[in-house]
């Protein structure tokens, strides 16, 4: 079963939290949302998911989950609460927090194991070793888990620049490109 990840931005506007994005009711009509094309993000990525909440990857997380914010505006509440017992390890990162992160870590390194064909992960090692910047064209396709008996199993250590970093680059951006003057964070939490 997948895990996924629920994200919306809010901006605080005189002492009060308001969403970013554009709420309607939902294709079912059950509930208020946004539309999924327009959410602040959908994109599966577990090893993010492991640092800045601890699922998936709990071995690399860098954030504790804070819990669903008391202030939070009432379009992303209402989300929170259809989603139920079926919402875990809700959260939030604030611009500020996510851009220290990026400055505090750009220079370090990403554990990642998994499985993956033998001459491929030769390629790999090799151009992580030559810090070729083209080395994650070399990462793809890999598995967590095979009984495929021509794929080996590895475990390395990538540059978070190239790696995990975009994906908080994105979020910084999202965030910094909202026409609104005020603190941004991003609230979260995931289903599976």
């Amino acid at each position: 079963m997948g895990c996924d990840i629920h994200a919306y931005s809010e901006t605080k506007i005189d002492d009060k939290w308001e969403a970013n994005e554009e709420f309607s009711r939902n294709r079912e009509g059950e509930h208020f949302d946004v539309d999924y094309d327009d959410r602040f993000d959908t994109d599966r990525n577990y090893d993010f998911y492991g640092i800045i909440a601890g699922v998936k990857r709990p071995d690399v997380k860098r954030f504790e989950p804070k819990g669903f914010p008391k202030d939070s505006s009432s379009n992303i509440k209402g989300v929170y609460d259809y989603w139920d017992a079926d919402a875990h390890t809700p959260s939030y990162l604030t611009l500020d927090e996510l851009e220290k992160f990026v400055e505090q870590t750009i220079e370090e390194k990403h554990p990642l194991n998994g499985m993956m064909k033998k001459d491929q992960l030769e390629r790999l090692q090799e151009s992580l070793k030559s810090n070729d910047p083209k080395w994650i064209e070399n990462l793809y396709p890999y598995c967590a888990w095979t009984t495929i008996k021509t794929e080996v199993q590895f475990d390395i250590m990538v540059p978070f620049k190239d790696f995990i970093l975009p994906k908080f680059n994105e979020w910084i951006e999202k965030l910094k490109s909202v026409d609104k003057e005020g603190e941004k964070r991003v609230i979260f939490w995931f289903d599976n």
